[in-house]
């Protein structure tokens, strides 16, 4: 049949150009018809063979986030198109361009569409990465560039101080360093334990300082510590000792008699 319009164009000339192929066309079958006065000339089929599709990356890769000490990082992509093969490259903070990286100690799947950074740790803090995936048909494709960022351990989390109160009284405020490690986001929670043993979070307690309420018992405090799902450092504890209210268990004598020269003692317990 003839066919006009669509993605062909040439098709009443001696070529016709054929664009937006697909795989769906591939076996297709191709002729021309040449007429010349009341003769027409019949030439034989032409068959389109599909070498595939284009590559093209239907999800990014995306910046991923680690602890020291978590294990490795995953980055994976998802492409389409025929005969896909995959070159993952890295950039170090300190460099200007990227550079083609290969399976070892290091990586691992950097010929694949999901490469592995085995064990990084905080110097790879920065790094970036990007591939570029190629196909039967050209042109290859390149992916977003991601970031991964490795994070230290959770340190300086430190509480003052120790005091001593009488009962009923209110501790002065408890005050907590400022940590370092993690993404430089924290969650701060106090908590309080009657014998420095059995631990209990204190309801609404999440701020860098706690003001504890008037006590009437010696109570431990300590705060824990956390930041981008890393570890959890809990400082040392501190003592509220509460001393006991003074109490009168003896009362002095109501008639005390002596004569005008002998001294006379009144006391109370």
């Amino acid at each position: 049949p003839n066919i006009t319009g669509g993605t062909y164009s040439g098709y009443n000339s001696a070529s016709i150009s054929i664009a937006g192929i697909t795989n769906a066309m591939s076996a297709f079958q191709y002729r021309v018809v040449v007429t010349s006065g009341s003769t027409n000339c019949t030439s034989n089929a032409a068959i389109l063979t599909s070498n595939g599709i284009q590559p093209a990356i239907t999800v990014q890769p995306v910046d991923a986030a680690i602890c020291t000490g978590g294990g490795n990082i995953s980055v994976p992509l998802t492409a389409t198109g025929n005969g896909l093969t995959y070159v993952w490259q890295v950039k170090p903070p300190a460099s200007a361009s990227f550079s083609t990286i290969t399976n070892g100690p290091l990586y691992n799947g950097t010929t694949t569409n999901t490469l592995v950074v085995l064990s990084p740790g905080t110097s790879f803090n920065g790094y970036q990465y990007k591939a570029i995936v190629s196909g039967t048909c050209t042109p290859s494709v390149t992916s977003n560039i991601i970031t991964i960022s490795i994070y230290s351990t959770v340190t300086v989390n430190v509480v003052s101080s120790p005091q001593r109160i009488c009962s009923g009284d209110t501790p002065v405020l408890l005050l907590g360093s400022t940590p370092s490690g993690g993404n430089g986001s924290y969650t701060y929670q106090w908590q309080s334990s009657p014998d420095n043993s059995v631990w209990t979070s204190i309801g609404g307690a999440f701020l860098i300082n706690y003001q504890p309420p008037s006590l009437a018992a010696n109570t431990y405090y300590r705060r824990t510590v956390t930041s981008a799902s890393c570890n959890t450092n809990t400082s040392a504890s501190i003592l509220m000792t509460v001393d006991p209210p003074t109490t009168v268990s003896a009362q002095p004598a109501v008639n005390t008699y002596t004569c005008p020269t002998v001294p006379v003692t009144i006391s109370v317990t």
